[in-house]
């Protein structure tokens, strides 16, 4: 939770304190959404090395 404090000399007399509190809630839909369109990272390297690198993925163009 985060809190806003104002310094008392920046309040007027007039000035009321309010607290707030809140709740946030996962929307599981609308981040499946933007994940579907948010696409995909494609990492390009020219370390070619198989002995370095055994996992990677080669595409011969």
């Amino acid at each position: 939770m985060t809190s806003l404090v104002v310094p008392e000399k920046e309040m007027s007399q007039k000035a009321t304190p309010i607290h707030l509190s809140a709740t946030l809630a996962l929307n599981e839909s609308a981040v499946e959404a933007q994940q579907n369109q948010a696409g995909r990272f494609v990492l390009a390297t020219n370390l070619l090395d198989d002995e370095l690198w055994p996992c990677l993925i080669k595409i011969s163009l």
